[in-house]
Order: structure tokens, then C-alpha cells, then sequence
């Protein structure tokens, strides 16, 4: 699991058991229009599937719906290790980041 996406993994049963994030995704969302972040507790089974996603509404949060269903995607296709060994269901509280995309200033030409 990247260092990043360990540490948005806020609290619960599957941050507790170290078990390991498959997929590479630092639980960012990068576009135009948002910046902030929310809370999703996230269900995991045995396969390392992710098979709920729950939003977890706090007071300073980013409040844009479809901001959350662009976290809810992101959170939704995450994998996980898969074991016989872990419980049927693990969940896990985490923040998603949204970012604006850097602006690309192009250089004024001043001579014509």
C-alpha cells in the first residue's frame, strides 16, 4: 500500500490488520473544479473486493455530489489482498483528497 493511501486510511479493522492495498491509488481525485475532501467507510470481504462504500458526512468537508460519486468510483474499483485468514467483512474509514489540476501558464510573448 502507498504511503499516501495508508495514511488516509483513518481508522478500522482493515488498517489494523495491515492487510494490503492491490491497487495503486493514493486516494486523490485530481480535476478542475474541486478542492477539500470526504469521509467513506469502505467494506471489504474476503477476495479483496471492495463491496460497500459508504459516505461519512463531517462538518469541513468538500459537499459536492458529484464529487462523491467521483470518490465513491474510486473507492468502489480499489482491491485488496484476498485471504481465507481475514474476516468475512473488514471496514475502514477513509479520506479521499480532491485537488485542482495545476494551471499550465503559458509565457507572454512580449515581442512582436
Amino acid at each position: 500500500m502507498g504511503h499516501l493511501a495508508f495514511s488516509q486510511m483513518l481508522s478500522g479493522d482493515l488498517k489494523d490488520s495491515g492487510r494490503k492495498m492491490l491497487t495503486r491509488s493514493e486516494l486523490k481525485v485530481t480535476g478542475k473544479k474541486y478542492r477539500g475532501f470526504q469521509i467513506f467507510e469502505i467494506s471489504v470481504d474476503r477476495k479483496g473486493v471492495v463491496n460497500g462504500v459508504r459516505h461519512i458526512p463531517t462538518a469541513n468537508e468538500l459537499t459536492s455530489t458529484p464529487a462523491r460519486i467521483q470518490a465513491t468510483n474510486l473507492l468502489s474499483a480499489l482491491e485488496f489482498e484476498a485471504g481465507t485468514h481475514y474476516p468475512k467483512f473488514q471496514r475502514a474509514r477513509v479520506r479521499v483528497l480532491f485537488e485542482r489540476e495545476a494551471e499550465v501558464v503559458e509565457p507572454v510573448n512580449k515581442s512582436k
